[in-house]
């Protein structure tokens, strides 16, 4: 579903929109896997005192099964996903560094069909988190910055172990992310890299197994133009890797192994509203399913 974005804000009277980091549902059978999506400008910081809303709408499809090892499942087989997301953050200096708070609520349905087979539906809460930045480099005379966030994803989304499909994950996830950001007059280069532990799912499944996975490691990096309107389009990528998993020790051919390529626009309606969109497909994928689409809507609001 879900990104975050700030839209030429060097040029906008109100602030400097940074918001760091994104959820991303997208399901995947036998458990979803959460990914931090980071948009274009995540990690230019807000002024301390502002606070930040933030509402996406978002959904994709996709038609192709791809496990690490064997033949494509792409005879009859779509998965649907549709998703809701409220972030809400509070900016803050400590000392001499920015620092950022924020808890987010997600939502959304899933539909699966694979190979012929109707796999089943869920609709619900997925698993909500909270996360905190800090920049040690905010320099806003030479437009560059640098901040890293650490995020905790709460086993308390919607799960059924005879269920499946489920919206939550039924564990622990603890993420570290860090994010560079430089302009260059009306050009920009994101550049961000992340990695995501987790702990084990006990009760996988009817049998009640327990599921462990590998540590997941992202790079999404973004090249964007800012027009003299405010409006901000941007092309990125988002390389994963790593996140095989195992059922009591068994394999399950599942990993987090894509490229994907992205494309956002942005702009500012007015000094504190700003509606930005995303779209994106996937290029490769092994371990997972292969999207066609996913994309979203965003609505900021500063205040």
């Amino acid at each position: 579903m879900q990104t975050i974005e700030r839209a030429g804000c060097e040029n906008n009277r109100a602030c400097s929109l940074g918001v760091t980091g994104a959820v991303v549902i997208c399901a995947f059978y036998i458990a979803p896997v959460q990914a931090i999506d980071v948009s274009p400008g995540a990690y230019i910081p807000a002024p301390a005192g502002k606070y930040i809303g933030m509402l996406y709408l978002g959904g994709g499809s996709a038609d192709t099964y791809s496990p690490r090892e064997g033949r494509d499942l792409n005879r009859d087989t779509r998965l649907k996903t549709q998703s809701a997301l409220l972030r809400l953050f509070y900016m803050t200096d400590i000392g001499n560094t920015r620092v950022q708070y924020q808890v987010a609520i997600p939502y959304g349905s899933q539909d699966l069909k694979l190979n012929g087979r109707q796999i089943g539906d869920t609709t619900g809460f997925a698993d909500p988190f909270m996360a905190i930045t800090v920049w040690p480099l905010n320099n806003p005379a030479q437009k560059e910055y640098l901040g890293f966030s650490g995020y905790l994803y709460m086993p308390l989304g919607k799960y059924d172990n005879n269920a499946s499909l489920n919206m939550g994950n039924n564990r622990y996830v603890v993420a570290f992310q860090g994010g560079y950001s430089k302009s260059w007059g009306a050009w920009r280069l994101d550049a961000n890299a992340d990695v995501s532990f987790y702990a084990d799912n006990d009760n996988s499944g009817i049998r009640k197994e327990k599921l462990e996975q590998d540590p997941t490691f992202v790079l999404q990096p973004w090249l964007s133009y800012t027009f003299p309107n405010k409006l901000t389009t941007s092309v990125g990528l988002t390389r994963t890797w790593g996140g095989r998993s195992e059922l009591d020790g068994i394999d399950t051919n599942r990993a987090t192994d894509s490229l994907r390529a992205r494309l956002g626009v942005g702009y500012w309606l007015t000094p504190r509203t700003q509606v930005y969109a995303e779209m994106a497909q996937d290029l490769d994928v092994q371990g997972g399913y292969q999207f066609d689409y996913t994309g979203f809507l965003r609505l900021t609001y500063v205040y």
